[in-house]
């Protein structure tokens, strides 16, 4: 009566479930280019995440990001991006799982900018719709905090393939996400 139980008798916080698997949650973060010869800019995203665990240690995810500079109708960029991935998950056992991505990119934009160009010294307007596609890899961790919740923090680069040479966009960009 009344004992207290010992350490090898209380039951352990169980581990999050990952083996087939879906998941769906919210991202927001950052997504950084610029300009050939010139500026460079942050600009806030917010996105929706998407993925299937089929074993433990791989993951398939789509995710769906809209930046923009200042949300509001008379804003100079707009990017709307889509990605799918292949994830690899270093300890899919464990609370906390570092990870490695790669995978495609499509981009819808609209910038409409006034940007610093070092070669004429002055504020240039930069002007294109044409939407992008390119190549992404980064790296992450995933945070379990319960059996079926995570918190994940990663970066990714995407390099565009294929782009006009008139666009003075950087070849690529740097997101940072919080899903």
């Amino acid at each position: 009566l009344g004992e207290t139980p010992t350490l090898s008798a209380r039951q352990a916080a169980p581990t999050p479930t990952r083996e087939n698997t879906l998941a769906v949650g919210l991202s927001a973060g950052s997504y950084l280019s610029g300009y050939k010869n010139g500026d460079a800019y942050g600009d806030l995203s917010v996105g929706v995440t998407a993925r299937y665990r089929p074993v433990e240690a791989v993951g398939l995810e789509g995710t769906l990001s809209h930046s923009n500079q200042t949300w509001s109708a008379q804003t100079e960029r707009a990017q709307t991006m889509g990605q799918a991935s292949v994830m690899v998950f270093a300890t899919p056992w464990s609370r906390v799982s570092p990870y490695a991505l790669v995978g495609g990119s499509v981009m819808g934009r609209k910038v409409n900018d006034m940007a610093y160009d070092d070669t004429v010294g002055d504020q240039t307007l930069v002007k294109t719709g044409k939407a992008l596609a390119g190549v992404h890899g980064g790296l992450g961790v995933e945070f379990g905090i319960g059996e079926k919740v995570a918190l994940d923090l990663e970066a990714r680069y995407t390099g565009w393939i294929g782009k006009d040479a008139s666009d003075r966009s950087f070849p690529g960009a740097l997101s940072t996400n919080i899903a």
